[in-house]
């Protein structure tokens, strides 16, 4: 029988064929399979009831003695080897212990309260990390490790197979005394898609540590680092007073003419121009004035002929690529913006994040120069312009007062968790609007007062301006504003359309969906419906043609009022037995 190649010599063969940017998440997938990696995945298509036995099929109290039961075997098998036992034996045991599969070890290994030499429990470790081919022995390795420098490069790499692997070698690292560069190189070596997951990690690092690393990345990278580790709803609250974070960005801003040279770089510095006027960047702790100087020189840097001539070869190299032409039109975008002051009062602004971004349109509310949203969530963001500014009322005030959704947190449902949501109302009496905000984080409901004349002016300019939009989002709203005006082309068919859409991520069409007989006033009722879904191309483009556009809206009206849109190719949810019985699957 052969025996298996270790973890480490199969990690450095991956290494060795891709040296530099992420590994290819299938290899890491396949090496993480066979090595018994658990990832922590949630199956969205099983039947889960409220049971907490629903997940996998066992009994979580029979699970529990199996779990002490694994628990106990692991230490005493390692207590034996740092107690002068073979280090090949415990290789061995674990080996055997993770083929019984015997319950699941929930939290990996715990070792807390063995002290044994930091020799010998270096020299145990790295046989474990030498040969082991099992993710059981990897995990004891890198809780044992004492975090010596010399093994810091090994111990990265097993990072690279996430869950708890990636959080014993990032603990590891963090008790070494200088962690940063090789926690910045998993970054580095990490799939974007996984990126987020690990960034969570380093959120257990000890403060210190983890304000150590913006200022260790290149510039520009640490700032967008910050961006990054604010966006989490446990990022430290101290952040907001350290200076460590706010340091990068102002160290980003006197190199922003350096950060024009390619596509990449120029995408990072419309984040962190967005990100430090309009987001989460604002609120650290800068002195009086950097923020503005500092956001100035970005906006600066974003409208020069570099940058323009930077996008425009990265859209000259991949026609068409929605990421290209958006990073064209924020140049164009920065170079007809004023200067920002972040004045005193209310003020309203739009930004649109790279397609492959996979986020929407933000309204960003500016209370004296500081974002809104921002300080009420602790993840999440501000609300799209059709919710705030094109629905209903929006943000204008009357004397009756009305609600508007003006953020949420990350899941992006308000119906589920923490949305952040104002009253908006006329005060006939002071001649000002005042906004009662409330938001189910912790944060205590705060009442804002604006001056009504100045209201008005700002959210009139924020509502009538639409240059923003690409193509299809704009074909979005013609489409959405003509169904409005005229329901019996969709009533004829018994169909209630939702409001059509185009994402960030899709530049290139809009989806209109609806229902048939209606949507359903509450879906947990046994309402028989069922969902259609029109996907209507809208090629993207540098210039929004409105006319091409109406024309082309006024013909899928057309032909909304004289073709039947329901059909099996077009069904897409709702009520399966309504589906099969109407002919639609």
């Amino acid at each position: 029988m052969i025996a298996p190649t270790p973890l480490w010599d199969r990690l450095r063969d991956l290494l060795a064929r891709h040296p530099e940017g992420p590994i290819p998440d299938d290899e890491l997938e396949a090496l993480r399979s066979c090595a018994g990696v658990r990832r922590t995945i949630i199956d969205f298509d099983l039947d889960y009831d409220d049971d907490d036995a629903y997940f996998f099929d066992f009994d979580p109290a029979e699970d529990e003695l199996l779990e002490a039961g694994r628990r106990t075997a692991v230490r005493e098998a390692v207590a034996a080897a740092l107690d002068g036992g073979d280090p090949g034996e415990l290789g061995t045991a674990l080996r055997r212990i993770h083929e019984a599969k015997s319950g699941d070890d929930g939290e990996g290994p715990d070792l807390e309260g063995l002290s044994p030499p930091p020799e010998r429990a270096r020299a145990v470790a790295l046989h474990l990390l030498d040969t082991g081919t099992t993710g059981l022995e990897i995990e004891v390795g890198l809780l044992l490790l004492p975090g010596e420098p010399q093994d810091l490069e090994r111990v990265r790499v097993f990072g690279l197979l996430g869950s708890r692997a990636e959080r014993f070698a990032v603990a590891a690292i963090g008790r070494s005394p200088n962690p940063a560069p090789h926690l910045l190189w998993t970054l580095e070596r990490t799939d974007p898609d996984d990126r987020s997951e690990r960034l969570d990690t380093f959120l257990e690092l000890d403060f210190d540590t983890l304000a150590s690393l913006p200022a260790a990345a290149p510039v520009g990278t640490g700032a967008d680092l910050v961006l990054e580790l604010g966006a989490f709803e446990r990022r430290p609250p101290a952040m907001h007073e350290d200076r460590r974070f706010a340091a990068p960005f102002l160290e980003a801003a006197e190199h922003a003419r350096e950060l024009t040279r390619d596509a990449a770089s120029l995408s990072m510095l419309v984040r962190l121009h967005h990100g430090l006027a309009y987001g989460v960047a604002a609120l650290l702790h800068f002195e009086p004035g950097e923020r503005v100087r500092a956001v100035e020189q970005f906006r600066s840097a974003l409208a020069s002929d570099e940058a323009a001539a930077t996008a425009a070869a990265a859209l000259d190299a991949r026609p068409g690529d929605p990421d290209a032409l958006w990073l064209v039109r924020q140049t164009r975008r920065a170079a007809r913006a004023e200067p920002e002051t972040f004045g005193e009062g209310f003020a309203v602004r739009i930004t649109v994040p790279a397609p492959s971004s996979d986020s929407d349109v933000r309204v960003n509310v500016l209370v004296d120069g500081m974002p809104l949203a921002e300080r009420h969530l602790g993840d999440g963001g501000p609300e799209n312009p059709e919710t705030v500014l094109q629905s209903g009322a929006g943000l204008s005030a009357g004397t009756e007062p009305h609600e508007i959704l003006l953020g949420n947190a990350s899941c992006g449902d308000s119906r589920c968790c923490r949305p952040f949501i104002a009253d908006v109302r006329l005060d006939a009496e002071t001649g000002e609007v005042e906004w009662a905000t409330r938001s189910t984080e912790s944060a205590e409901p705060r009442t804002y007062r604006f001056d009504a004349d100045a209201y008005a002016a700002e959210i009139a300019k924020a509502a009538a301006d639409f240059t923003w939009e690409w193509p299809a989002r704009r074909a979005a709203r013609f489409l959405r504003e003509r169904l409005e005006a005229e329901p019996e082309v969709m009533a004829r068919w018994q169909c209630e359309p939702s409001p059509a859409r185009s994402d960030a991520d899709e530049t290139s069409c809009v989806r209109l969906y609806f229902a048939h007989p209606g949507v359903p006033a509450d879906f947990g009722s046994d309402t028989e419906w069922i969902q259609f879904r029109l996907i209507l191309d809208f090629p993207d483009a540098l210039e929004v043609d409105d006319e091409t556009i109406r024309a082309e809206v006024d013909r899928i009206v057309n032909k909304l009022r004289t073709e039947d849109p329901r059909s099996s190719e077009t069904w897409c949810g709702g009520s399966q037995e309504m589906a099969e019985r109407l002919g639609y699957r």
